[in-house]
């Protein structure tokens, strides 16, 4: 395969025996969602989108795991338009990945949380080792899954899944994760995760480019709202969590009150009315 861009947190590799990209985050021992990886993977969707020739995007870790989520030392130091920014970011990225014309394949690894829980659901397919741990622990870090959480995951999975997860906070199995069909296919170890990732960009070759893009694009457009109309909700949700700031305070669990909350912010989404 061929190297390609001289990223600092990610890993990319053009394989034209099957018309490929293989990025693979690489950023440090924990491979946290930081502004650099988003920058990079900004720069990369930008690229992919003018490369049509290009028939799959296969997306993975240097680690076991795919990502711990965001970068709590980051976290700790954004204010309320800087982390409002960062999300938008993820989010903008998160649903550019799912307009692409390629077909995308994320692989999990071991597991992922928070933000990095959200990034994933971008992809078309996703694998995962036979005991990955994915887990949407947003609140415990007094966060909320605005970057795809909420507009992509019920949309993805059974709404009941969505809920009990993203409410729940705590590892999801397997089992839940294979029944929903969030995860395509499990592995045991690297040789059966090469023969799963190799079996599908295989595929995607010999397929019809005109047929895979136009299902993919079919496909995307199923459900009662579209991506971009469920984003702008997830907006609206952000813009009025910002306010209190929970995320610095999660560190000594001082979290807002919810007669606190009440009082300073008027929660308006079920009458879809702005939030300012």
């Amino acid at each position: 395969m061929l190297k390609i861009f001289n990223f600092s947190t990610l890993n990319c590799y053009l394989d034209q025996t099957t018309r490929s990209l293989h990025v693979f985050i690489d950023n440090g021992e924990h491979n946290y969602f930081n502004s650099e990886l988003l920058f990079e993977f900004e720069t990369l969707v930008a690229w992919v989108n003018e490369h049509i020739e290009i028939s799959a995007l296969f997306i993975a870790s240097n680690l076991e795991q795919f990502s711990d989520g965001i970068d709590p030392e980051l976290l700790s130091s954004l204010n309320r338009d800087q982390l409002e920014n960062f999300l938008i970011r993820l989010r903008k990225i998160n649903l550019k990945l799912t307009q692409l014309a390629q077909t995308i394949v994320i692989d999990v690894g071991s597991g992922c949380a928070n933000v990095a829980a959200e990034f994933i659901l971008c992809a078309d397919i996703r694998i995962s080792r036979f005991d990955t741990k994915i887990k949407f622990d947003h609140h415990y870090l007094g966060l909320i899954p605005a970057s795809g959480g909420i507009s992509l995951l019920s949309e993805l999975t059974n709404p009941n899944f969505a809920k009990s997860w993203i409410l729940g906070g705590t590892n999801i199995s397997i089992k839940q994760l294979t029944n929903s069909g969030l995860i395509f296919e499990t592995y045991q170890d690297g040789d059966a995760r090469e023969k799963i990732v190799s079996t599908l960009l295989n595929n995607f070759q010999h397929q019809s480019s005109l047929s895979r893009i136009q299902s993919k694009f079919g496909l995307s457009q199923l459900g009662d709202q579209n991506p971009m109309e469920k984003a702008d909700l997830e907006n609206s949700i952000l813009k009025a969590f910002v306010q209190e700031e929970e995320w610095l305070k999660a560190k000594e669990k001082k979290f807002a009150n919810a007669k606190e909350v009440k009082q300073k912010i008027q929660l308006k989404l079920i009458k879809n009315e702005t939030i300012n």
